[in-house]
C-alpha cells in the first residue's frame, strides 16, 4: 500500500477516534458515578478539541490485520474497521442528475461508471445500469431512450425497458469529428425526437437517431464542449470556449454570447421572459 493511500486512510479515518474516545469516557464516567450533564459538557469538549487539531495528529505507526487499521500515535493506539473504511472511501461522484416527472425517477450518471435509476418518493434503488468502462459525465433521457456520456468515448442509448444498453456509438473514431489532441471523452449528449447532439473532446456533432449516421460536425472555437442542448429548431452549446453558442442544425451561426468564464458547465434556460 502506498504512502498517500495510508496517510488518505488515516486522515479520513480520523473521525473514529472521537467516537472511540467518547466510548471510553462514557464507560469511566459512568463507573465513577458522574450525572449525564457533566458526560455531555465533556463529549462537547472533546469534540471541539479533536476537530480543531485534527490537522495536527501525528501518526507515528501502522499495521494491518485482515479486520482492523491500527495506528500508533503520540499517547495512544487507535483501530478502526477496514469495512468502515471502504464505504466512506468508496461514494462515487455524482456527476449527471435528471428527473423524469412522467415517472417519478431519478437517474444518476457516477464516477464509478454506473448509472443509478431511483424512485424519488420511495427513495429506493430500482435499478443499477453498467457498461461502460469510465466515469459518466452526461444523461439524457426522452421517453423511453436514456443516452449516457462517458468520459470512456462512447455515448450510449439504453431501453429503458431493457437491461442492456441498445446502441452505442464513438465520435473519436469519426474523422471529421475527431479532435486527438483533446482526447475521446464525451462531456455532453442531449436528445430530440430524430436527432442526437453530443461534444467533449470530440467536436460538437449531429447525429442521426435512428441511424447513428453524422450529420454536421460544428466547426466552432473551443477546447472541449461541457454542455449542448436542443431548443426549437436550433442547437445551444458552451464548454471552454469565450462564447456561448447559437446555431441551427447545419451548423451556422446564429449568435455568440460572450462569456466572462474560461469554461462552461452547465446552461438553463426560461421561455417567460426569455433568458438564457
Amino acid at each position: 500500500m502506498k504512502v498517500q493511500q495510508l496517510f488518505l486512510y488515516a486522515y479520513v479515518l480520523a473521525k473514529y477516534i472521537i467516537w472511540l474516545i467518547n466510548y471510553f469516557i462514557i464507560q469511566y464516567y459512568h463507573k465513577h458515578f458522574l450525572p449525564a450533564e457533566t458526560i455531555f459538557l465533556h463529549l462537547i469538549l472533546m469534540e471541539i478539541s479533536l476537530f480543531m487539531t485534527k490537522q495536527d495528529v501525528q501518526v507515528c505507526s501502522m499495521v494491518t490485520t485482515e479486520k482492523f487499521l491500527i495506528t500508533g500515535m503520540v499517547g495512544e493506539i487507535v483501530g478502526w474497521n477496514w469495512k468502515s473504511i471502504k464505504d466512506a472511501l468508496e461514494k462515487p461522484d455524482v456527476n449527471s442528475l435528471i428527473f423524469d416527472k412522467t415517472k417519478g425517477l431519478l437517474y444518476a450518471g457516477c464516477g464509478d461508471n454506473k448509472i443509478y435509476v431511483f424512485n424519488l418518493e420511495s427513495r429506493q434503488l430500482l435499478r443499477t445500469m453498467e457498461g461502460h468502462e469510465d466515469f459518466i459525465h452526461c444523461l439524457h433521457n426522452l421517453g423511453n431512450i436514456l443516452a449516457s456520456a462517458s468520459e470512456d468515448g462512447l455515448v450510449k442509448l439504453w431501453d429503458l425497458r431493457q437491461k442492456e444498453p441498445t446502441k452505442s456509438l464513438q465520435p473519436h473514431l469519426k474523422q471529421e469529428v475527431a479532435r486527438p489532441a483533446l482526447g475521446k471523452w464525451v462531456g455532453t449528449v442531449a436528445l430530440s425526437e430524430d436527432w442526437l447532439l453530443c461534444g467533449g473532446g470530440p467536436r460538437l456533432s449531429l447525429w442521426h437517431l435512428r441511424t447513428l449516421d453524422v450529420t454536421t460536425a460544428f466547426n466552432l472555437d473551443d477546447n472541449g464542449i461541457h454542455v449542448a442542448m436542443f431548443y426549437d429548431d436550433r442547437v445551444m452549446a458552451g464548454g471552454a470556449s469565450p462564447h456561448f453558442y447559437h446555431l441551427n442544425y447545419s451548423g451556422d451561426v446564429y449568435a455568440q454570447v460572450p462569456s466572462s468564464s474560461t469554461t462552461i458547465y452547465s446552461a438553463v434556460y426560461q421561455e417567460f421572459p426569455h433568458k438564457v
